[in-house]
């Protein structure tokens, strides 16, 4: 039987003392234990909430609207504005849009672009399907006084460049949450990242790739877990779920010249779409968040940092002040619980001058046990990968070993399009799929590099082929794809 999901206590099993004894913790302690692990506790667990969802409809994480659509009950009391606890002063709303205005200024006088984004709530996307229950409960403020309207108006006031997702999806064609998730879905994250990157072009002059859409897929299930995780939440045997989820299958555009910054994200779950839509298509050379003030994930990397003493932490501090672009990010219900120690260590790190550290090549898409580049895995049709030259330097070698075998017997036996190597955000060359082993030699002067000294260059290769080897775990360290030669 699965486990559980969702978050719960987990109880250690007590030691008998004389002490614990005496003084009854050992017998409570033991009892929450015992409740906790016994053999049966996560079938009887699903047993009771299957009887409570199929003949009563209720549940006690999830609340249930119509057409079995789920919700999460903290969404519809700050939509509805049934909760007036939540509510946040006037004085709070302004103290709160000042230290984002102060971060934006911060950044700005490193040359840094700045962007914050809100993004939606389910709850106002399908409000035909909230409970009557809840629309019954008395309310204590009027929509136009959400704290995320009110903070809009505050970022007006004081010229912060933000982003209100809800004008990029108000009159979209497709859903934007589905029945049996709480998480917009892929498709809708795309079209906002589109704009965000739209954005820091029109403010900022960087020209990140942007992404379009022309092969958007029907399915009956997805694979995307934040898909179906208020269905999960029930805990149940059977839950009911959408009979369609729609698959992005974006694609990069690659217009002459493209950059690719680096960035740091703070924000919550809602920022998962967005950093896989980047991870996926290398929109960023280094893409570091940290979720809420929890933990630090490097998503071109695939790793984590330690969160332990995570706002002094060196992982924070490098992501922050190597970052080319900031990126706040709150939901519209999430607004109350945001924390100013957060935003404080932000701008105190970006205020304190860029601390030196031990250069780190970036690279995405490739996963290994070398981080040099000698010996990679093909894990992605996307490759990033930075390349220091010394400024004599004349010629580019790159050479780039192919599973022919494998990626045929994935793909057809006929390989017929071409690999494309971009240097720079521009296209240098092109490889076709007819040797395994294949050496380019690209005159530097080919490449558009900027300053003096050591050449820098942001090599990209973007596949039409990928394949995933059968025995691709943490121990198979075969040559499968790339290797990048620089005598």
């Amino acid at each position: 039987l699965e486990p559980l999901n969702g978050s719960w206590t987990e109880y250690e099993k007590p030691e008998l003392c004389a002490e614990a004894w005496m003084s009854g913790s050992y017998q409570t302690d033991l009892e929450n234990y015992t409740a906790a692990n016994y053999s049966m506790h996560n079938f009887n667990t699903r047993i009771y909430n299957q009887i409570r969802y199929s003949a009563f409809r209720t549940s006690n994480s999830v609340v249930i609207g119509k057409e079995n659509c789920y919700f999460e009950a903290s969404y519809l009391k700050e939509a509805l504005g049934t909760d007036a606890d939540i509510l946040l002063s006037d004085q709070e709303i302004e103290a709160l849009a000042q230290q984002v205005r102060d971060i934006q200024d911060a950044a700005k006088a490193q040359g840094k672009g700045f962007i914050y984004v809100i993004t939606p709530s389910k709850a106002d996307y399908r409000k035909s399907d909230i409970p009557g229950s809840y629309l019954a409960k008395t309310t204590y403020y009027a929509p136009e006084e959400r704290n995320y309207i009110r903070l809009m108006n505050a970022f007006d006031r004081l010229g912060v460049c933000y982003l209100d997702s809800n004008e990029v999806l108000q009159n979209t064609e497709r859903p934007v949450f589905y029945n049996s998730g709480t998480h917009w879905n892929r498709v809708s994250a795309v079209l906002v990242m589109n704009e965000i990157l739209a954005r820091l072009q029109q403010e900022y002059g960087i020209r990140v790739k942007q992404l379009e859409m022309p092969d958007i897929e029907v399915k009956d299930n997805s694979d995307d877990d934040q898909d179906q995780d208020l269905a999960e939440m029930l805990n149940t045997f059977w839950a009911a779920t959408d009979s369609q989820y729609y698959e992005a299958n974006e694609q990069a555009v690659f217009d002459p010249g493209y950059d690719t910054p680096r960035m740091f994200v703070q924000g919550g779950s809602f920022t998962n779409k967005l950093m896989e839509i980047a991870r996926d298509n290398c929109l960023f050379s280094e893409l570091h968040r940290m979720f809420y003030g929890i933990s630090m994930q490097d998503y071109n990397r695939g790793s984590g940092a330690d969160t332990k003493d995570l706002l002094n932490s060196d992982a924070f501090r490098y992501a922050v002040q190597d970052a080319d672009i900031i990126m706040l990010e709150t939901n519209v219900e999430n607004v109350s619980n945001l924390q100013p120690e957060i935003y404080e260590k932000i701008y105190e790190n970006l205020c304190s001058g860029k601390t030196e550290h031990e250069d780190v090549f970036a690279y995405a898409g490739l996963y290994g046990e070398e981080n040099d580049g000698s010996s990679f895995r093909w894990a992605s049709p996307h490759i990033l990968y930075e390349v220091k030259l010394p400024e004599t330097r004349e010629t580019l070698q790159i050479q780039l070993e192919l599973p022919i075998t494998q990626l045929r017997e994935a793909n057809g036996v006929q390989l017929d399009q071409k690999m494309q190597i971009y240097a720079n955000g521009n296209l240098i060359a092109e490889a076709d799929y007819t040797e395994d082993v294949i050496n380019l030699q690209i005159p530097v002067s080919q490449i558009e590099t900027s300053g003096s000294g050591d050449i820098d260059i942001m090599l990209e290769i973007v596949a039409p082929y990928s394949f995933c080897p059968a025995d691709s775990g943490s121990t198979d360290t075969r040559k499968l794809a790339y290797k990048n030669m620089v005598p």
